[in-house]
């Protein structure tokens, strides 16, 4: 991933580079979200594995655990919807192919 920039937004900024901003971040937070929850998921993993059969710790691994997955369906069902959403709207080609909104989507 990187920054995307159709030939539109090389020289001088315009509204229709706006898109691009709000593509790229939500990129971004999409990135940074997975990396936050499988690292939160692998720290789970090592308090379940350290616990020594502590009931309340096991029962703390078990909640975080739960609560980062739950987070990464969230995270991923976001980007599923405004595709989805991209898609009835017939709009998905300018979700998937930037340089088409200088032309129309």
């Amino acid at each position: 991933m990187g920054q995307v920039w159709p030939s539109y937004c090389q020289d001088v900024p315009n509204i229709n580079c706006l898109a691009v901003v709000f593509q790229n971040a939500a990129n971004t937070f999409l990135v940074f979200g997975g990396i936050v929850a499988i690292f939160i998921i692998v720290w789970a993993g090592i308090r379940f594995i350290t616990s020594g059969g502590d009931a309340k710790q096991i029962q703390s691994a078990r909640a975080m655990l739960t609560y980062a997955i739950i987070g990464l369906i969230v995270v991923l069902s976001s980007y599923s919807i405004v595709f989805f959403v991209g898609y009835l709207t017939k709009t998905t080609n300018c979700i998937t192919n930037l340089d088409k909104l200088s032309t129309g989507c």
